[in-house]
């Protein structure tokens, strides 16, 4: 995966082109880093529409030693 990860950056990096399709937020296709890469249906789908309408507070940082 690491040479997958090398390789697309020196060509984004070269050219600007991150060797996948432009993200389009009505397809939602991602690039899967894996031994078999592919371009697919963003695979958390199901879990951003579940919370896509929730506004999460802010959390509190903690101290040094919290």
């Amino acid at each position: 995966m690491s040479e997958q990860f090398r390789t697309a950056w020196a060509a984004f990096a070269t050219d600007g082109s991150p060797g996948r399709p432009a993200y389009d937020p009505d397809r939602r296709l991602v690039q899967v880093m894996h031994p078999e890469p592919a371009v697919t249906a963003y695979p958390g789908e199901t879990s951003r529409r579940l919370w896509q309408h929730h506004t999460f507070d802010t959390l509190p940082l903690l101290g040094a030693g919290g």
